[in-house]
């Protein structure tokens, strides 16, 4: 065979290996490769579903399906602390962005704040008084039942909660595949169907969330956590379609 036919030959077949994968990566239903999408269609429909309960879709949807297992965790640190720490020197005038800054450095330089704790957002209760957020990241991941609350009030750090897990791995190395984000959202506006005043659905994430469990351990599974109107957070079991409310942070 001459050199001209075998690279010949070569070029074809590196082509054909990289139709092959992509055809199984990007078509459905061929296959364990493949990776279902949410189709602009789908998206559109939900939208149309969750204004006809007043509410406006604001956030991104993810149109990936991923797959997960359940998480499995172990209780952690425990911690309800009534504080009374100013971070700004009297007569100091801060913005907000300032005043999280310095309660943040005040809790890394006291041990308070996990390195894998992300901020997730703020919450105003009055006028001079805001909460601080934060979730729990493992292996990129965000897991909202493990989390830290810190409240300011009149530019003092005042009280302080963490319910810290010790998350240990995945339950199977066999990941299923889960609901998409639109069925989660459909559940939303289900659950919210005598909604009659105008809500923004904020933000659409996955990540993993459960109640909290007297065990020794337990399985978290994954969830589409859904924001409404910044602060007001559902879960959507991503296994089930099962919706729970945080009724603590939801104040219900």
């Amino acid at each position: 065979m001459n050199l001209g036919r075998a690279r010949m030959i070569l070029i074809v077949a590196f082509f054909g290996l990289n139709l092959f994968l992509a055809y199984h990566l990007f078509w459905p239903g061929t296959g364990k490769l493949s990776r279902e999408a949410v189709t602009p269609e789908q998206v559109r429909y939900v939208r149309e579903q969750l204004e006809q309960v007043n509410i406006q879709l604001e956030a991104a949807v993810d149109r990936t399906v991923p797959r997960s297992s359940f998480l499995i965790v172990f209780p952690g640190e425990e911690r309800v602390e009534a504080m009374n720490k100013p971070l700004i020197k009297a007569g100091d005038k801060v913005g907000e962005s300032e005043l999280i800054t310095a309660a943040e450095q005040y809790l890394r330089r006291n041990n308070l704040l996990p390195r894998q704790a992300y901020f997730d957002y703020v919450e105003y209760i009055d006028e001079e008084t805001m909460i601080l957020n934060y979730y729990h990241i493992f292996q990129n991941k965000p897991l909202y039942s493990s989390y830290l609350r810190v409240t300011l009030e009149k530019e003092r750090i005042v009280a302080l909660e963490k319910h810290w897990l010790n998350p240990q791995g995945w339950s199977s190395n066999q990941e299923n595949k889960v609901i998409p984000a639109t069925e989660a959202l459909l559940r939303l506006a289900e659950e919210m169907r005598s909604n009659d005043r105008p809500r923004k659905v904020t933000g659409i994430d996955f990540g993993y969330y459960s109640r909290e469990f007297d065990a020794e351990q337990w399985e978290v599974p994954p969830v589409w956590r859904i924001v409404v109107d910044g602060s007001e957070c559902y879960y959507v079991n991503a296994f089930t379609g099962n919706l729970e409310i945080d009724l603590q942070r939801n104040g219900i």
